[in-house]
């Protein structure tokens, strides 16, 4: 029994190790510009590191062997239908994020998350954000009473596609994500891990970096943790709870 133990311990530090794949998205392998934060294990000095809150959330805790506890504000989101009859247009979701360099031409992210959802649309996830028209959002989402691996892409138009996964602790995702055309374009190619520690294919979805006249945009391009309460009251004393544990990017020139 023992040995099964030690040997299932050794397989979760190998796997947890590999999360950040080795070679990049042209099949070469580099070097790059390395950030990790481990939360489970080190409260960071929020705003006095190289991480920061985008839109700081209603309650926020480190709990050591776990990381940050996270409570939203009520009608928090990230989602764009400008074009309906009750149009709805939010970026007041709460992101936990670190600046991916403006002479990045490709980087790569990982995170990991839980999620305690009491309601419809409770979610949290990774977060690349480029501003408050063009960004990805992606992870679980409750919807019709089910957890779902979700992925929102934006450009001034969001859209929505998700898969069931019923696992809501200690998710772990990935995104390689490349930028084309002088940097006007940025490819991003997302993976979860199963249940079985294998990554999964969830999306591949493209967002614009330019300005109007085509040209690349004077962006910061942010990446990290995210979560959002779109349909919670003010005041809900029972409202969702997300843990973020983990943060790492590694950026190439």
């Amino acid at each position: 029994m023992e040995r099964d133990t030690e040997a299932k311990k050794k397989s979760t530090d190998a796997k947890e190790a590999s999360m950040m794949p080795t070679a990049s998205l042209s099949g070469k392998f580099k070097q790059g510009r390395a950030q990790a934060f481990n939360f489970s294990t080190n409260e960071c000095d929020i705003n006095g590191t190289a991480c920061s809150w985008r839109n700081p959330p209603e309650h926020v805790e480190w709990k050591k062997g776990e990381g940050y506890l996270v409570i939203p504000k009520a009608k928090t989101d990230y989602w764009s239908k400008p074009f309906q009859d009750d149009p709805a247009e939010a970026a007041s979701g709460h992101g936990l994020v670190v600046n991916i360099s403006e002479k990045t031409q490709e980087w790569m992210g990982v995170v990991k998350f839980s999620l305690e959802p009491t309601i419809v649309y409770d979610q949290a996830g990774l977060i690349i954000y480029v501003d408050d028209k063009h960004w990805i959002k992606a992870g679980l989402e409750m919807e019709q009473g089910v957890p779902r691996m979700s992925c929102v892409a934006t450009n001034e138009v969001s859209d929505w596609s998700y898969v069931t996964h019923p696992r809501t602790k200690d998710v772990c995702m990935r995104v390689h994500a490349r930028l084309y055309k002088k940097g006007t374009f940025m490819e991003c190619k997302i993976e979860y891990m199963d249940e079985k520690g294998d990554w999964q294919f969830l999306r591949e979805p493209v967002i614009s970096c330019a300005r109007q006249d085509g040209k690349s945009m004077a962006f910061t391009l942010q990446f990290g943790l995210m979560c959002c309460a779109p349909t919670k009251k003010e005041g809900d004393a029972s409202s969702m709870r997300a843990t973020f544990t983990h943060l790492e990017t590694l950026e190439y020139e």
